[in-house]
Order: C-alpha cells, then sequence, then structure tokens
C-alpha cells in the first residue's frame, strides 16, 4: 500500500515498517541506543494514530 495514494493510511503503514524494522534489528542483534530511538518513534507514531 502506497502512503501517496491513500494518506489515510500513512501512519499504519510507518508503524508496519517500523514493526519490521525493528524485528529485523533485533534479530541481528544491534545496538541497543539505536533500539531506544526506534521505540520512541514507535510512541510517537502510536500517538498520532
Amino acid at each position: 500500500m502506497s502512503i501517496r495514494t491513500n494518506k489515510m493510511k500513512a501512519v499504519g503503514v510507518l508503524m508496519k515498517q517500523l514493526a519490521t524494522s525493528r524485528r529485523k534489528f533485533h534479530e541481528k542483534g544491534r545496538d541497543e541506543s539505536f533500539d531506544g530511538e526506534l521505540e520512541n518513534l514507535w510512541l510517537v507514531l502510536n500517538n498520532k494514530r
């Protein structure tokens, strides 16, 4: 689904992409400081939804 074609679902699409990114991030065992930034972004998007 494209954000450009359906602006009403933009936050939902971004949250889905963020969840996918966080899962891949955890699978690879990356730096925890970046995980905190992803969590903050998740909270901001959740408030907008």
